[in-house]
């Protein structure tokens, strides 16, 4: 199907215009395509500024403010003019992008101008290009079919573009911020301020020396005022929880073994809240596994002599990190905390955790206590507290420290529960967060905090959306093969190449921020995105199961390294091994059978889904490495099969003919 400006070109010729109507919507779509590709300049051009000049934390001066954004804009019209010779169209795309710039910079007058132009050239590209899609669907009226299965992927589009605008939005506002508004920085408050704290440890199946190890750190914390209440979750095995037991009596730690009870974790914690001393005022969570430092309630307590907090929450932390798979794993979750709680703390919007926190007793008997029926009780339990008017605090240093999941299988449950979770609460709370709900399903909460649970909720889906694009080019190399026409095949091929480039700009900008917030080298930044990938499929399966079922049991997550044979870990993965062959397996197969520019663009997406689903065995062998030389072929497949169909796609693409640009 020819593209907008072939389209113009031709009526010219055949002196065919139709109406003005028609020609309008030509002439606009021809000079948004151009806009589109002028903003995918910018983006390379701001990209490149961040890499060099982000670490600069203070604001520069005003003039030096706009030297930067004079330098981005001119080398992005420079860029753009030298791909296409256009150089009136590149004067205007400057003028107008120095515009948009300029109103954004207004309003996050908080932002470095470096990350206010990189986010406007993510922004600004990715809305043209939903516009530019939209339009394209016009060549689909005569196929009722072609339009509703075109018009669902425009959908697709829309929900996985305004995730990906959000996940660019979040690592800039912490990372090119030059002013922070809501600091909560962990002081010592003033003397005679020491409300008594009530500590709950839930534990279910635990090993017996850790917990002793968690009541032994509480035991010598530094606070004159606090009480340990120690709840054993139906622990079947009395030679794990009995000791324990026989521990906390010894050292003054009240202490219960519950069996059968239900509500999994949350009714442990309801649990625990009906023992508490009648004088406790905060209650303190923490996990079983946990080590905490003494100054950990001197340091966090003081903020709750603000009444409007209701929580007060700290990273979650790891020790024993002593392996490239959990370096991985350790920095994969120490994002969230370095930049996703930082950003969302600005807009009193955190999460409780589930541990390392504090909640105001008060504020959580007026929420109604922990929703047993949701599989992340702590998030669902912050979105309540805030939607009645309280704030929470997030305080950026570590108190504690606990153990990872040490093994792959473990990794893949913890993650199935959060998503699921997350779409538990989404589900819940859909139209109380839009603005819609009444009476007790109404959130007082200000448009900052809606989109921030919003994103929160809607992230998961993300991973869905890779899973159901990663069918669809499946879908489209067995039609091409079979001669018939696809939606997609029918959109033009300038409308193509932005997702590819603006897929891997993400990489780049996702690996970058790990690195700049964490402190970590390129290679292992890469790492531990290459584990966020592994789970794409896990996460996918959770959404698909959180949509379906209303209650889910709670899956704990273990910390004793029993690893399962390769064989059953592998037969577990099935799913990613046979997405990551066919994947593979259609990117030369679509460039042999109808080598093209437009061709070689889908056969770039087919490239890096393929390797999304072969992270998953790569991922895996990180952490059986020891058990098997069996995981070392595991391991070397996943890589090759990885790197090969991206290897194919360049050599391809270099290979064989119509492979130009200027066919766009």
């Amino acid at each position: 199907m020819p593209g907008p400006i072939s389209n113009i070109l031709e009526s010219l010729q055949a002196g065919a215009w139709g109406n003005l109507v028609d020609l309008t919507v030509a002439l606009l779509q021809a000079g948004a395509v151009q806009w589109l590709y002028f903003c995918l300049s910018w983006l390379l051009v701001s990209f490149a500024f961040l890499l060099l000049f982000a670490r600069t934390s203070a604001r520069p001066p005003a003039w030096a403010s706009r030297l930067f954004r004079l330098g981005i804009l001119s080398l992005a019209a420079l860029g753009y003019a030298a791909l296409t010779g256009q150089l009136i169209l590149a004067a205007v795309f400057f003028l107008l992008t120095w515009y948009v710039s300029g109103r954004l910079q207004e309003r996050l007058p908080d932002w470095s101008v470096l990350g206010v132009q990189h986010f406007a050239a993510i922004a600004v590209g990715s809305l043209l290009l939903l516009l530019l899609i939209a339009a394209d669907l016009r060549w689909l009226w005569g196929d009722h079919v072609a339009l509703a299965v075109a018009g669902g992927f425009f959908v697709a589009d829309v929900l996985i573009t305004a995730i990906s605008i959000g996940y660019a939005f979040e690592p800039l506002d912490v990372l090119c911020r030059v002013r922070w508004r809501r600091l909560f920085p962990p002081i010592a408050f003033r003397t005679g301020f020491y409300p008594m704290v009530s500590i709950h440890v839930p534990a279910h199946s635990e090993p017996v020396e850790m917990v002793k190890q968690t009541l032994r750190s509480l035991v010598q914390l530094d606070y004159p005022n606090y009480e340990i209440i120690m709840v054993d979750d139906n622990t079947a095995e009395p030679e794990l929880w009995e000791p324990v037991m026989e521990y906390c009596r010894q050292h003054g730690i009240r202490t219960y073994h519950l069996e059968a009870y239900p509500g999994f974790k949350s009714g442990a914690l309801n649990f625990a809240l009906a023992q508490m001393h009648p004088e406790a005022q905060i209650i303190a969570v923490v996990d079983s596994d946990y080590q905490v430092q003494r100054d950990y309630l001197k340091r966090t307590v003081g903020y709750f002599e603000n009444p409007e907090v209701a929580f007060v929450q700290t990273p979650q932390a790891f020790r024993e990190v002593d392996s490239p798979y959990l370096e991985r794993i350790d920095l994969s979750q120490r994002y969230f905390f370095d930049v996703g709680m930082r950003t969302r703390n600005e807009r009193n919007a955190i999460i409780f955790c589930g541990t390392m926190g504090l909640i105001r007793r008060s504020a959580l008997r007026r929420a109604g206590g922990w929703g047993e029926w949701c599989v992340t009780e702590d998030a669902e339990l912050s979105l309540r507290l805030l939607g009645k008017g309280y704030s929470g605090a997030y305080i950026h240093e570590v108190f504690g420290r606990g153990l990872l999941p040490l093994t792959f299988d473990d990794l893949r449950k913890q993650r199935f529960r959060w998503a699921l979770g997350g779409v538990q609460i989404l589900k819940a709370y859909l139209l109380p967060l839009l603005g819609l709900g009444f009476g007790e399903r109404k959130l007082r909460l200000t448009l900052s905090q809606r989109l921030a649970y919003l994103l929160g909720g809607f992230g998961w889906f993300a991973d869905l959306l890779v899973l159901v694009f990663s069918l669809a080019l499946l879908g489209i190399v067995g039609a091409d093969i079979l001669g018939l026409r696809t939606p997609v095949r029918m959109l033009s091929g300038p409308l193509l190449l932005p997702p590819l480039l603006f897929i891997y700009a993400g990489i780049l900008r996702t690996v970058w921020a790990l690195r700049q917030s964490t402190g970590c080298s390129w290679l292992t930044a890469l790492g531990a995105f290459w584990t966020w990938l592994s789970l794409s499929l896990t996460v996918a399966r959770a959404c698909i199961s959180g949509l379906i079922v209303s209650r889910a049991a709670f899956l704990r997550t273990p910390k004793t390294g029993d690893s399962p044979s390769p064989f059953d870990a592998l037969a577990s993965l099935r799913p990613e091994l046979l997405l990551g062959l066919a994947l593979s397996a259609a990117v030369p197969a679509l460039l042999i059978h109808q080598p093209s520019l437009q061709t070689a663009l889908i056969s770039g997406l087919l490239a890096w889904h393929a390797c999304v689903y072969w992270s998953a065995p790569w991922n895996a062998w990180g952490s059986y490495s020891g058990t098997s030389p069996t995981w070392r072929l595991v391991a070397r497949a996943g890589i090759l099969f990885a790197v090969v169909p991206l290897a194919l796609w360049l050599g391809l693409l270099w290979a064989l003919p119509g492979m130009s640009l200027r066919g766009l």
